[in-house]
This record gives C-alpha cells, sequence and structure tokens, in this order.
C-alpha cells in the first residue's frame, strides 16, 4: 500500500473511531468495531453515494450516537446517504426523510409528519396520566373531537381525528374538573407507528 493509500486510510479510520485498533488482527474486533471498519471502507475513497445496511446493528449506545452523528456529517457535506434498516427509531434520528418498503411494495416515501398528516382516517391515539382519570374521561367522551375513551388505572388512552383540537380542550377541562395531569403526549408521529398503520391498512 502506498503512503497516499496508506494516509487516506488512517484519516478515515480515524473519523469513524476506529484508528485506536487499526493494527489489530480483525478477527478480534467486536461487531462494533467491525461495523466502524466497515464504514471505513465504504468512505476511504471520498464517494458521492454512500449505501450503509444496517449500520448499527452491533454497536452499543456510545457508537451508536458516534454513527448516526458521522451520518449526518455526511449529508451536511453534501453526500448522499442511503441507509436500509428495521430499526425505525434510529432511522428517524438519522434523517428526516425515508421510503418505507413491505412486501416488495413501497407504502410511503417523504415526511413522517407529512405522511402522518395524509393518513387522517386513523385516529391518533394520545396518552393522558393523571390523577382523576375516570372524571377526565367522562368530559372528553363528550366532545366532538373525542372518538374514544380507554382508562387503564390512573392513564388514559384518548382516539381522536382532531389531536391540536384535543390538546387546545385540555387546559380548560382540567381546571374545570381540578384534575392534574401527570404526563401527556403521543407516540403516533413515530416512523413505527406510521409503519403500523400502513402495514394494517395495506397487507
Amino acid at each position: 500500500m502506498g503512503r497516499s493509500a496508506a494516509d487516506a486510510a488512517e484519516r478515515v479510520l480515524e473519523r469513524v473511531g476506529a484508528k485506536e485498533y487499526m493494527h489489530r488482527p480483525i478477527s478480534t474486533y467486536s461487531k462494533g468495531m467491525r461495523q466502524r471498519t466497515k464504514l471505513a471502507q465504504a468512505l476511504v475513497h471520498g464517494p458521492d453515494l454512500v449505501v450503509l445496511d444496517e449500520p448499527l446493528s452491533g454497536t452499543d449506545p456510545v457508537g451508536r450516537h458516534e454513527l448516526m452523528d458521522l451520518v449526518h456529517e455526511l449529508g451536511e457535506e453534501g453526500k448522499s446517504v442511503i441507509v436500509s434498516s428495521h430499526v425505525m427509531h434510529e432511522v428517524q434520528a438519522m434523517t428526516a426523510r425515508f421510503l418505507l418498503v413491505y412486501g416488495g411494495r413501497v407504502l410511503a416515501a417523504g415526511d413522517v409528519q407529512e405522511i402522518r398528516r395524509l393518513l387522517y382516517e386513523i385516529p391518533h391515539k394520545i396518552r393522558i396520566v393523571c390523577d382523576g382519570a375516570r372524571e377526565l374521561a367522562s368530559h372528553l367522551t363528550r366532545q366532538p373531537s373525542v372518538d374514544g375513551v380507554q382508562i387503564d388505572a390512573n392513564e388514559l388512552w384518548v382516539t381522536t381525528r382532531e389531536p391540536r383540537e384535543l390538546f387546545g380542550l385540555l387546559p380548560a377541562l382540567t381546571a374545570e374538573t381540578g384534575v392534574a395531569v401527570s404526563e401527556l403526549g403521543s407516540d403516533d408521529e413515530s416512523l413505527d407507528a406510521v409503519f403500523e398503520y400502513l402495514v394494517g391498512d395495506g397487507a
């Protein structure tokens, strides 16, 4: 290997966090170390397009964070990066743009929130944790924007096709009932939720 090639290899190994063990036999590498080395192989020639298949598989939390940051950096440098993964929350942490493929069919492409808005006919699920679940539930069921309410101890699951309207109503309802809400949120804007909706609808 010429000096320039060796220098390029060393630079890219340093960039992916693999320089410290670059002289060790690959047979001694952990899976996470192998992932970093494969990424270095993909980057060493400075390609404009990088295709990564499950790049975070086998990495520890620190490694996942570092590699996700690197994917962001490559995008900021003008590189095109395609990541194939079934771990959708990791994909969502790396990019806002995605392509969902299931059974050989493209189910959706684009931004998570954009696609979720198109699924208007599928109610959002809102989770509310409070100290007066039954009382709040009785008021919620009277609201036109609420399709249904499920109670589990101090936890409510509210289905609605108008989540913004519901969130706007909650402060007045909690003030009226005196119910204290400790947690409020929804996972319906996640890539996992969008995938489940699309698979359930199209399978």
